[in-house]
């Protein structure tokens, strides 16, 4: 059973997809070595974590700029998302200092070419278990 966020209009971009991993490509993330990862996953196929951020923040400039809604919704994995904050988290004060949680909202600002981190929203689903 499939459940809709919302009943607008939605496209699919590649370029939002998770990290490439390589070879580490759906094991658990008790191999992964201790952040920050660099370049780790190069040496296995993967990309770098400088390729992730480019890759992450170029698709969601280019969706930004070339969209006439004044607010979006751009759903990704959790280190893409990660590495996309990273990127811009010099431009606000807005600070994230723990790991990244299931639907977590971070409300962007975008101008001048630059985003700015608004807010970060997370839901308790602990009554949910």
């Amino acid at each position: 059973m499939s459940h809709l966020l919302t009943h607008q209009p939605y496209q699919r971009i590649k370029n939002l997809r998770e990290w490439n991993f390589g070879s580490y490509e759906g094991e658990g993330e008790h191999l992964n070595p201790p952040l920050p990862y660099n370049d780790f996953f190069v040496q296995f196929g993967g990309e770098s974590q400088i390729e992730l951020e480019n890759r992450i923040s170029t698709t969601v400039a280019d969706i930004v700029s070339n969209s006439p809604a004044d607010s979006i919704l751009i759903v990704s994995h959790g280190a893409a998302i990660a590495n996309f904050y990273r990127h811009w988290e010099h431009t606000g004060t807005v600070k994230k200092n723990t790991k990244i949680q299931n639907c977590s909202f971070f409300k962007y600002h975008y101008q001048d070419d630059q985003f700015v981190l608004q807010d970060i929203i997370e839901h308790d689903f602990s009554a949910l278990l």
